[in-house]
């Protein structure tokens, strides 16, 4: 929405187009261009010149004219419309963060605890989790040597797939396995984010509603294709 700068006179010359410098003005380059030429010359004009006149005709017209009009007024606005920024006319909209969900590293699935990681300057970084494969079998210290992997821990999340409730959300239990683990928690996630906010979520239903997503390596797919046999049957839905 374009926002007005002035609010009308009680004259008739008042005009919405911002054609009157006594009515309505439109606000371009941050206010300034319009309101600076406009309001400048209106009123250093206007008070410049009858204050000058009326004082006196000879000295006080010439005097009240030139730095009425010349000099406080005009002058003033061209440096309003030159100070002005040369951004776009519209504004950006505001945007209001009403609700949070997370999963992060250090056991962090609330925004509360992660608040706490924050706040006590603790590190999510751990060992790498035996349940997720023998580092030793595979781990050698020199980083140059094939085969082998150098780190010895990383970032993890901490949380169950296997516990991801999926009649709650409306899938079955064959679609769930063909589900990226990401798109689970991210459903979780998304849920907890509008409890979170005071949304239910039948309020959002066949809404216009915009979801914005970054996701990482496709490693579960790799993972599924392992063996032909065994290919899920919602394989390409939960890619």
């Amino acid at each position: 929405m374009a926002p007005i700068a002035v609010t009308p006179d009680n004259s008739s010359t008042a005009s919405p187009s911002g054609e009157s410098v006594s009515g309505y003005l439109y606000v371009t380059n941050g206010g300034r261009h319009t309101n600076g030429h406009a309001n400048g010359h209106a009123n250093g004009h206007s008070n410049g010149h009858a204050n000058g006149h009326t004082n006196g005709h000879p000295n006080g017209y010439t005097n009240g004219y030139s730095n009425g009009s010349s000099a406080n007024g005009f002058s003033n606005g061209v440096n309003g419309a030159a100070d002005g920024p040369s951004a776009p006319n519209t504004p950006p909209m505001p945007v209001a963060i009403v609700g949070m969900a997370c999963r992060m590293p250090g056991n962090v699935a609330t925004p509360a605890e992660f608040w706490e990681l924050c706040t006590r300057a603790r590190s999510g970084w751990t060992e790498i989790p035996k349940e997720r494969f023998d580092n030793t079998r595979f781990h050698h210290p020199n980083p140059g040597k094939g085969g082998s992997l150098n780190p010895v821990g990383g970032n993890f999340l901490n949380v169950d797939l296997a516990a991801f409730d999926a009649p709650f959300f409306g899938l079955t239990e064959k679609e769930a396995i063909s589900m990226d683990p990401q798109q689970r928690l991210l459903l979780e996630c998304t849920f907890e984010a509008l409890e979170n906010a005071g949304i239910p979520k039948h309020t959002i239903v066949g809404k216009d509603v915009g979801v914005f997503v970054g996701g990482s390596f496709p490693e579960y797919e790799s993972h599924l294709f392992r063996d032909s046999d065994t290919i899920p049957m919602h394989q390409a839905t939960g890619k």
